[in-house]
């Protein structure tokens, strides 16, 4: 059996080692916490919205200009 994962957020880990979870599709700081696993819930309940991703799409379509 294949499965595929995906890392859908990424932890930066700042001066006070607190740990920033950042969503991949619209870039926005979800929630800080101690350690991962305090991340968790916050990051399961994430649901990007539609208006970040497009304002998001429209700065990638002048980048590429």
């Amino acid at each position: 059996m294949n499965q595929t994962y995906t890392i859908k957020f990424i932890h930066r880990i700042n001066e006070d080692g607190s740990i920033d979870s950042i969503c991949r599709d619209c870039f926005v700081t979800i929630a800080t916490g101690r350690s991962r696993l305090e991340l968790a819930p916050q990051e399961q309940q994430h649901t990007c919205e539609p208006m970040t991703i497009q304002r998001y799409e429209g700065y990638k379509k002048l980048a590429v200009r």
